[in-house]
C-alpha cells in the first residue's frame, strides 16, 4: 500500500503567493512509519470503491468524511491515548450526532447494537464502548486514563471505527442523522 498526496493550489491571500496545500486522505499518515499490508479482501473492496471513497475522503460535506479522518489520524498517533481521543471522537459522530443527553450511554448502545449486527458479542462490545468513552472523557478533561487499559482501549476504537464505518459506508446514509435513526430503529424491532 502506498499513500500518495491529494493536494491543491491554493493562493495565501496575496496574488503572487501560490503553494501547495496538502489536503484530504494523507494527512493522518504523514507520520506513521508502520508497514501495512491489504488482505485479497480488504484491496478488492477498495479497487471496487475506490472513486465513491476518494470522493468522501475528499469531501467537507459528507458525514463520513470526520470519522474516516478521526480514523487516519489515530492510526499515525503515537501516544494510545490519543488515538482513543480520535477514534472515540469519530464513533460519537456517527451514533450520537444530534443528541445531547445521555451521550455516553447512547455511545455503547448503538455501537454494541451495530457491532453485535457484524458478528460481535453484543454485551461484551457494550462495556467495551463504555470503557472507551470513559477513558476518552478521562483523557478530553485532563485526567490520566489507567495505563493498563490504554492499549486495549485503542484497539477497541479502531475496529468498532472501522466496522461501524464501513457499514454506514454500505448503506449510503446521507447524514449522521439518518444512521441513528436507522439503529435505533433496528434496536426497537
Amino acid at each position: 500500500l502506498q499513500v500518495l498526496p491529494l493536494v491543491k493550489d491554493v493562493r495565501y491571500g496575496i496574488p503572487s503567493f501560490l503553494g501547495r496545500l496538502p489536503q484530504g486522505i494523507h494527512r493522518g499518515l504523514n507520520n506513521w512509519e508502520g508497514i501495512y499490508s491489504l488482505n485479497g479482501d480488504l484491496a478488492r473492496r477498495l479497487q471496487t470503491e475506490w472513486s465513491k471513497l476518494r470522493a468522501i475522503l475528499t469531501s467537507d460535506t459528507h458525514y463520513l468524511a470526520f470519522a474516516a479522518e478521526r480514523l487516519l489520524d489515530g492510526l499515525g498517533r503515537d501516544r494510545p491515548r490519543d488515538a482513543i481521543v480520535d477514534y472515540t471522537i469519530a464513533l460519537e459522530a456517527l451514533l450520537t450526532q444530534s443528541v445531547r443527553d445521555e451521550l455516553r450511554y447512547r455511545f455503547a448502545l448503538r455501537g454494541a447494537f451495530m457491532l453485535a449486527a457484524l458478528g460481535q458479542e453484543k454485551r461484551a462490545s457494550f462495556q467495551k464502548l463504555l470503557g472507551l468513552y470513559d477513558d476518552r472523557s478521562k483523557i478530553v478533561h485532563g485526567n490520566r486514563a489507567d495505563q493498563s487499559t490504554v492499549t486495549e482501549r485503542r484497539v477497541t476504537g479502531e475496529k468498532a471505527l472501522r466496522d461501524i464505518w464501513w457499514w454506514a459506508y454500505q448503506q449510503d446514509f446521507r447524514s449522521a442523522d439518518e444512521l441513528a435513526e436507522e439503529i435505533d430503529r433496528k434496536i426497537l424491532e
